[in-house]
């Protein structure tokens, strides 16, 4: 199951949530007897307890766990308001992580304020869980807006950001209004006011079960595109030397030894976690093996290919990361 609990509040009228690291949950405590929602990933879900861990309470008596960074975000714009997290882990991803929480529409759908941000395929979330090593900067796009009466808030909102959680000195954190062009350095200034207006035609969304299905990556490309250029602002971290020993571009290296008979050895450069394809193709163009194709962490990174069973000649290796595709020609002499 993911690593989120999800409360819903009736004081604040929303759901509150906690992913081991931060959220809007305070400190990530279920009072006794207090419901709580958590996504199960198998089908179907099987939740079993023993006896053994039946427990009425006790006191803790270790140390708190270091927190990996965090960065907390309030909105507030009449009278109300809204949390949302960004969160680097270790063994974070910068796509969907069982560390993401999805943003949940509170019951009351004609009053409340949006404040979110979406992963590439438009998935929203109120808990952004991001890959905590990275070479080069990452952006995080952060939505805003706000009803009330059914009716959209066109007013002054102020976006404050209270919480640094373990976050490195090395770090240069800016947020950049998409509107207006301007940028604030987040470690100089603690909140930003600004105008919003929202088109009169758009409308509370309904919290329907439609609004609880995940999106599917590939069918919705053209939805995140548009979502993520709405985005009224971006949440840009520079790594500076904190990214000391870590790449800051992607890059194919030659393979070595070059001309090979019948492994080699292929390295390549990560700046930030994400998607990896690493394939090889012949001089007609067609695919002859595939090596990688999976998520990997920022940093260098090193796979061997056998060749065996393949004629001598010349090869192609295609890197494809998500900020483009790389190649390098080969020479396999039997």
């Amino acid at each position: 199951m993911d690593n989120v609990i999800y409360v819903w509040d009736p004081a604040s009228g929303e759901y509150l949530d906690w992913n081991g690291i931060s959220g809007s949950l305070g400190s990530g405590v279920v009072r006794p007897f207090q419901a709580f929602w958590v996504k199960a990933n198998s089908n179907p879900p099987t939740l079993s307890v023993d006896l053994d861990g039946k427990t009425t309470g006790g006191n803790f008596a270790g140390k708190d766990h270091q927190k990996p960074a965090a960065i907390g975000f309030e909105l507030s714009a009449d009278t109300l308001t809204k949390q949302m997290h960004v969160t680097l882990h270790p063994q974070g991803s910068n796509g969907k992580d069982i560390r993401d929480a999805f943003r949940l529409l509170p019951f009351n759908t004609d009053t409340y304020l949006e404040l979110y941000t979406t992963l590439d395929n438009g998935t929203e979330l109120s808990i952004n869980n991001l890959a905590r090593s990275f070479g080069a900067k990452i952006s995080v796009p952060i939505h805003i807006g706000g009803f009330k009466g059914g009716r959209p808030i066109n007013d002054a909102y102020t976006l404050s950001w209270p919480k640094f959680g373990e976050v490195p000195s090395e770090w240069k954190l800016t947020l950049e209004d998409m509107e207006t062009g301007e940028t604030f350095n987040l470690r100089e200034t603690s909140s930003v006011t600004f105008n919003h207006s929202q088109s009169a035609n758009k409308s509370a969304k309904v919290n329907t079960m439609e609004n609880f299905q995940l999106i599917n990556s590939a069918s919705s490309k053209s939805k995140a595109k548009a979502s993520n250029n709405t985005a009224r602002f971006k949440l840009h971290i520079e790594p500076g030397e904190d990214a000391e020993g870590l790449p800051d571009k992607f890059e194919l290296y030659n393979n070595f030894p070059n001309p090979f008979n019948p492994t080699t050895n292929i390295r390549f450069a990560v700046p930030v976690e994400g998607p990896i394809e690493l394939r090889v193709y012949d001089v007609l163009g067609r695919q002859v093996a595939e090596l990688v194709n999976e998520r990997y962490q920022a940093g260098f990174h090193e796979v061997k290919w056998n060749a065996n069973g393949l004629s001598s000649g010349s090869y192609f290796l295609r890197l494809k990361t998500q900020n483009g595709i790389f190649t390098q020609k080969m020479m396999l002499i039997k």
